[in-house]
C-alpha cells in the first residue's frame, strides 16, 4: 500500500433489517470518536470473532453499519464501524451504551483458534508498513535456516 492509505468505509444499502432476520447479541456501543463507533463485545473471541463487513444493528433493527475492523485482545474483542463523514452518522440513533446485534445471515466469522496456529510478526517498517521477507528476524536459529531454505527453493 502507499503508506497505509485508509480506504473510504462502505455504508450499508439498507436502513433497517426485516423482522424475520435472526439477530444475535454482540455487545454495546462503547464510544464514538469522530466518524468511528467502537463496539465492545460481550462474548470472548477465543473461538471466533465477527469479520469485516458483517452487519451490525440495534434492537429496533435499525442498521448501525458494517464492521470495518476488529481489534483488541482476543478474549475481549472490539469492533469499529466507520462512517465517511460525521453527517453520515445519526446522533439520535448511534449512542453510547446502546446494545448492538449482528444479523446472522449477513455476517461472517474469523475462527481465532485457526489463527493461533499461524506464526506472524507485528513488526513494521518505514511508514508503518509490514516488513519484507528479506527483513524478517528470528529468535530461533533453526527456524531461520528452514525459512531461508524454503525461500531459496522457490
Amino acid at each position: 500500500t502507499k503508506n497505509e492509505i485508509i480506504p473510504i468505509p462502505k455504508l450499508p444499502t439498507i436502513a433497517k433489517v426485516d423482522d424475520d432476520e435472526e439477530l444475535e447479541a454482540v455487545g454495546e456501543v462503547m464510544s464514538i470518536v469522530g466518524t468511528v463507533v467502537i463496539v465492545k463485545a460481550y462474548q470472548d473471541g477465543s473461538n471466533r470473532v465477527l469479520d469485516t463487513d458483517s452487519m451490525l444493528v440495534f434492537e429496533d433493527r435499525k442498521v448501525l453499519g458494517l464492521i470495518y475492523e476488529t481489534f483488541g485482545p482476543v478474549l475481549h474483542p472490539m469492533y469499529t464501524v466507520r462512517f465517511p463523514t460525521v453527517a453520515d452518522m445519526d446522533p439520535n440513533v448511534v449512542q453510547t451504551s446502546r446494545k448492538v446485534f449482528h444479523v446472522a445471515k449477513r455476517s461472517s466469522f474469523l475462527f481465532t483458534s485457526a489463527l493461533r496456529t499461524i506464526k506472524g510478526s507485528d513488526a513494521s517498517n518505514l511508514h508503518d508498513e509490514e516488513i519484507g521477507e528479506d527483513e524478517m528476524e528470528f529468535s530461533d536459529d533453526e527456524q531461520e535456516v528452514q525459512f531461508r531454505a524454503r525461500l531459496s527453493a522457490r
